[in-house]
């Protein structure tokens, strides 16, 4: 697969769950990046991980919901 393949999908999966405009986060390449590549991985990364916490954060609510209906 090619850079620009790669590149190219990793676009399209950020694209459905953007960065806001004003947020932190960009996808402007810094010293610490190789490449644009690298950019995006490190935005997917940031993604997965706010994903993981947003789903670790229903279940709490979502127990402590069910107790409360329990009681």
């Amino acid at each position: 697969m090619k850079d620009q393949h790669i590149y190219a999908k990793i676009r399209e999966i950020l694209n459905r769950a953007d960065v806001d405009p004003d947020s932190l986060i960009t996808r402007k390449r810094s010293a610490k990046h190789n490449g644009d590549i690298d950019v995006l991985l490190e935005h997917l990364s940031l993604l997965v991980t706010d994903l993981q916490f947003q789903v670790h954060a229903n279940r709490n609510e979502l127990f402590q919901i069910r107790s409360l209906l329990e009681q």
